[in-house]
């Protein structure tokens, strides 16, 4: 629950959210505000390199059904490359986390640590963590579809489309929220998913982010208001590792197994 909201294919416009990020990497518009991700050996280049290699295969998730394992094992073996870059975690500056993201990609490692997350939330939880969009799929999942299964996907589409993930979070204000955008019936409405709650750097590991959601709230069209409801009663709990982090993109692992980057907004 503590992951960041995902799916195994980018979320709408996550192309030009890279493209973005990319931009945002050329001006150096922010400077060193966050803490820079450095190879072990100090060599930038190889750092960018890597940096590349990450968003086009989040890009590539976004290209249809065809050969989707292929490409979701290409972004695992790339997030696993970010992640290798700097594995400083006594030199990582916390706060860097603090902002606005958008998710780019995300994959569950394996279809059984997918379902292992699912038995270790329950049914309240794993349904909250679904309908939010973090659950991830596993790199089984990946695998392209074909006949009936396109004809039930396209149905799907059509009555619920993802417009986006997004977190928020504020690592001095302690709070969380994670987000899930929809367009509804055909793009005839608007359906948000929202979970807020608190979140802090565990005292024991400088990249953890400890997770405690607090309320659900689903609002449906433009309205500012929607359904709100307490989670106190299910306790949903988690963490984030960060393994990855720059002016731009951000790697991360949850706590059931899940794999992610999104990129900074704004």
């Amino acid at each position: 629950m503590g992951s960041m909201p995902m799916d195994v294919t980018t979320s709408t416009n996550a192309s030009s959210r890279i493209a973005r990020a990319r931009s945002r990497t050329r001006s150096n518009r922010r400077g060193g505000r966050v803490l820079r991700a450095r190879a072990a050996s100090g060599d930038e280049a190889s750092s960018a390199e890597t940096k590349r290699g990450l968003t086009a295969a989040c890009a590539a998730l976004g290209r249809g059904e065809r050969d989707a394992r292929e490409r979701t094992l290409e972004l695992a073996r790339a997030l696993e490359e970010a992640a290798a870059i700097d594995g400083r975690v006594d030199a990582f500056d916390a706060t860097s986390v603090s902002g606005k993201w958008s998710l780019l990609a995300s994959v569950a490692t394996t279809t059984g640590e997918a379902e292992e997350r699912r038995r270790l939330e329950g049914v309240v939880g794993a349904a909250l963590t679904d309908a939010s969009g973090s659950g991830g799929r596993g790199e089984e999942d990946g695998a392209s579809t074909t006949g009936g299964g396109d004809v039930m996907q396209r149905i799907k589409s059509f009555f619920v489309r993802s417009r986006g993930n997004f977190q928020d979070l504020d690592i001095d204000a302690k709070t969380a929220e994670n987000r899930a955008e929809f367009d509804a019936f055909g793009g005839a409405t608007k359906l948000t998913v929202s979970l807020r709650g608190e979140c802090e750097v565990d005292p024991a590991r400088a990249n953890r982010l400890n997770v405690r959601f607090r309320e659900v709230e689903i609002a449906l069209g433009s309205s500012a208001r929607g359904f709100k409801a307490s989670l106190d009663a299910f306790e949903p709990r988690g963490w984030l590792d960060t393994t990855y982090i720059d002016d731009d993109l951000r790697v991360g692992r949850g706590d059931k197994g899940s794999v992610f980057v999104a990129a900074r907004r704004g």
